[in-house]
């Protein structure tokens, strides 16, 4: 998702992109072009190029597996003093039921998406109800030009029954350019976005629960080095006293803005009886910044994490030195698992669409074997049992023609334009994952390219 500074770049390890869930996400991501404006493209997408090259380790399975497919509070504080009792806050307790992996996208207010308007919003989740993609997450502003948007989108997912997943892109309350902060005083920052998300997400209680906290809030200080980097910030202590954009204290200022947006969920929550569920993200090897956010006091009820990994590459055995582990290799989904939240992969796709070679073709090979990824890895992600996966989201819904490679060609839809998309292959796997009914022809081009069965 293009929001504070979060660009698809593939990480030294995992890839990680900023997608945007019809979650309402405030955009806290704070690097690069302002959220507010134009979703903000960071120095993510370096992030993920370089992760993407650590990405090609030696395959641990077949790729071909064989199990067949079902084509189928109250106010604002004079300071964030920590309150990390999620059963007084009306937060939502760990839980360990498990049930169906569900499926969504990613999309965008802004640009070859059409600027929200109520016509294209509603074609394109009339095109994910059809393919049985129904959690949309969406990154808005609660200030600015984007906070009047929403309802495009809830009245879309109302009547395509689209589960909504907002990406609050706090970064254009507290910070002048999506990065350097207006003031690095602790209680400003935490006033100014309680008060901006409490009148935001208060009239909106009824029509959207999930609601991230900001996206890739972890990369905003760059990826070329700590705790940025990919085997870096495991702990949280490396979050801590980071000098950058004029802050001694970068990710303290981030946490201060962070728990204002949440403890604004937990008071909406408490005034109503609404159960609105806050989303903290991370992405690579940073679970160190979860652990970091808790001791600043922010309270969270899911965790998200951004997923881009080359072919070959297992997820229970990524290429990294976890402090004390003893071993060169890391298992994500028992890092993740470990916090005993539920996690959503809010995004997702190959890595290989990072390289410089890729073509946005059928008969390019590197869009074979980015099927052929997307396909094992979804495989990992219905098979595992190690943390609570609540859902998987494609990044994105619809190819950017405007954007730059490789943010032009991430979409499950060629775009010529509004209203004239053209399905990809990829759209055909996501959907059977998914349950959504495919033709013998799509059937057919996904057994061309050796997709069928599932794993």
């Amino acid at each position: 998702m293009r929001a504070a500074c979060a660009t698809r770049l593939p990480p030294t390890g995992p890839h990680v992109h900023a997608g945007v869930v019809l979650a309402v996400g405030l955009s806290l991501a704070a690097c690069g072009k302002s959220t507010a404006s134009d979703g903000g493209e960071t120095d993510a997408a370096a992030h993920r190029d370089a992760h993407a090259r650590d990405g090609g380790r030696k395959p641990s399975r077949d790729a071909e597996v064989t199990r067949d497919a079902e084509v189928r509070d109250a106010g604002p504080v004079d300071a964030p003093l920590a309150d990390t009792d999620a059963a007084k806050d009306g937060g939502h307790p760990p839980t360990d039921a498990r049930a169906p992996l569900v499926f969504g996208a990613n999309v965008h207010p802004y640009g070859d998406y059409g600027n929200a308007a109520p016509a294209q919003v509603d074609t394109q989740f009339s095109l994910m109800q059809a393919r049985k993609l129904v959690k949309a997450r969406v990154n808005l502003a609660p200030i600015g030009a984007q906070a009047t948007t929403a309802q495009a989108y809830v009245a879309a997912g109302s009547s395509h029954g689209i589960s909504l997943s907002v990406m609050l892109g706090i970064d254009a309350v507290c910070t002048s350019d999506g990065h350097t902060f207006t003031s690095n005083d602790a209680t400003t920052l935490y006033n100014d976005t309680y008060q901006a998300v409490l009148a935001y997400v208060a009239p909106l209680r009824n029509s959207v629960t999930d609601w991230e906290l900001g996206n890739e809030i972890d990369l905003t200080t760059g990826q070329s080095s700590p705790p940025g980097q990919w085997n870096q910030g495991w702990v949280a202590s490396d979050w801590k006293n980071v000098s950058a954009y004029g802050s001694p204290d970068y990710f303290t200022n981030w946490a201060s803005a962070i728990k204002g947006a949440a403890d604004a969920i937990t008071a909406i929550n408490t005034e109503y009886g609404t159960h609105l569920r806050r989303i903290l993200n991370t992405t690579g090897t940073h679970v160190g910044f979860l652990d970091f956010m808790t001791q600043n006091g922010v309270t969270y009820d899911v965790i998200s994490y951004h997923y881009y990994y080359l072919l070959g590459v297992s997820p229970y055995a990524l290429s990294a030195q976890q402090p004390g582990s003893g071993t060169n290799t890391w298992d994500v989904f028992a890092g993740l698992g470990a916090f005993g939240q539920p996690v959503t992969i809010n995004e997702m796709n190959c890595a290989e669409i990072y390289d410089t070679n890729f073509q946005n073709t059928t008969t390019d090979p590197l869009y074979a074997a980015c099927l052929t990824n997307v396909r094992a890895q979804i495989g990992y992600f219905e098979s595992q049992t190690e943390m609570n996966l609540e859902s998987v989201y494609v990044y994105e819904l619809l190819d950017e023609p405007s954007q730059a490679a490789p943010e032009n060609h991430f979409g499950v839809f060629w775009n010529a334009g509004p209203g004239t998309y053209t399905p990809k292959a990829n759209l055909f796997l996501w959907s059977a994952f998914a349950g959504g009914a495919l033709s013998p022809s799509e059937q057919a081009t996904l057994q061309s390219f050796n997709l069928l069965p599932l794993p």
